[in-house]
């Protein structure tokens, strides 16, 4: 398919309205991933204390990946977009799919991380066949 074009000021407002629904996305993951990670290690804490009040040998391991944003990729468009003079921006297919469906490259890695520590419906949608 041939690039569009589309108002640059219109496409601003769409990526800064995806932005802020990725940000507080990655906020209540935060918040989930802080709970989660606590009492994870007061559990295995407590079973360690008493693998180990028991003269056994005691392992403690909690692994629980933090939630990453990435915050950074929105705000480079967007200031790209800001500098930018045109009234109009040509689009190709994959540029839509990131910056209007908000389909990124790292889309299913985000609502991967952040569905492990909060109920929160992610901004993605899934791919049809």
């Amino acid at each position: 398919m041939e690039p569009i074009v589309v108002q640059r000021k219109r496409l601003i407002n769409i990526i800064d309205l995806n932005r802020a629904k990725h940000i507080i996305t990655h906020d209540k993951a935060l918040v989930g991933w802080k709970r989660k990670q606590i009492e994870s290690i007061k559990k295995a804490s407590t079973k360690a204390l008493k693998v180990a009040r028991a003269g056994k040998q005691a392992l403690l391991g909690v692994h629980m990946p933090k939630p990453v944003s990435y915050e950074d990729q929105y705000n480079r468009v967007l200031g790209m977009l800001r500098m930018d003079t045109s009234a109009t921006i040509k689009l190709d297919a994959n540029d839509y799919n990131r910056y209007v469906k908000d389909e990124w490259e790292w889309g299913n890695d985000f609502a991967n991380s952040t569905a492990m520590y909060a109920n929160v419906k992610v901004g993605m949608k899934r791919k049809r066949a």
